[in-house]
């Protein structure tokens, strides 16, 4: 996978601990391998995803870019019309989920009662958002969009 020797203990070791901890979550009537190798896998990605995002945004903080923080009403405005054209690409009853999520993510709602909002199963619920997940980062690249695009600019920016 390219990680280090030491990365790859930990991840391990890490995996175990996950297993050990959640066996309800896992069918441990399959390979123990198998759901080692999964959770491994799992991992490694998000700590993948964690140290490019990390490093992304250093280099965003350490060297900003003068076109993105120049005038910064003119950045918030294009962040909501990307925001804006991100929401009009979903379908309604995705509209919906996102909504929900939104409230969850806010505290307004925990995870059982955003599910009776959109009117599922709490399973069903987070099945849906795992989808919706996918679906979105399929709309933002096709409407060429990525994250930062998203973001109104951070206090204190130029």
């Amino acid at each position: 996978m390219g990680a280090s020797l030491e990365e790859a203990e930990d991840l391990v070791a890490d995996a175990i601990v996950v297993l050990r901890s959640r066996p309800d979550r896992y069918d441990l009537s399959t390979s123990p391998i198998g759901l080692i190798r999964t959770i491994v896998r799992n991992a490694y990605i998000d700590r993948y995803r964690v140290r490019t995002n990390r490093a992304r945004l250093h280099l965003r903080l350490v060297e900003p870019d003068s076109t993105v923080f120049g005038d910064r009403e003119l950045v918030r405005q294009t962040a909501h019309a990307n925001r804006q054209r991100l929401l009009d690409a979903l379908e309604p009853a995705e509209r919906i989920v996102w909504d929900a999520w939104v409230r969850q993510r806010e505290r307004e709602l925990d995870g059982p009662q955003a599910a009776a909002v959109v009117g599922v199963t709490y399973g069903e619920y987070e099945n849906r958002k795992r989808k919706l997940r996918r679906r979105v980062h399929s709309v933002m690249e096709m409407l060429d969009l990525r994250f930062d695009d998203l973001l109104d600019p951070p206090e204190g920016s130029r």
